[in-house]
């Protein structure tokens, strides 16, 4: 996110794609924004479906400075 835009703006998942994305069996998803559900949600339907269904999530991921190639990603969970 570059520095003038708003997180009010920000990009996320709705619910669909979280189902979408625990049904293709993924382990973890990563996004470049604050949070994987809008900013304004009091119920956090995202988290709840990707969480419940063992999903990890990686949230602020920035990979721009990061060059092309194979990596291993390793992460901890609490």
């Amino acid at each position: 996110m570059e520095p003038e835009e708003s997180p009010e703006n920000s990009v996320y998942l709705d619910a669909g794609a979280a189902a979408w994305i625990f049904r293709q069996g993924f382990k973890t998803v990563g996004i470049d924004s604050f949070s994987v559900d809008s900013l304004s949600s009091e119920s956090l339907p995202v988290h709840h479906i990707l969480l419940s269904n063992n999903v990890n999530i990686v949230e602020c991921l920035d990979l721009s400075s990061v060059e092309a190639g194979i990596y291993f990603f390793s992460f901890a969970c609490p």
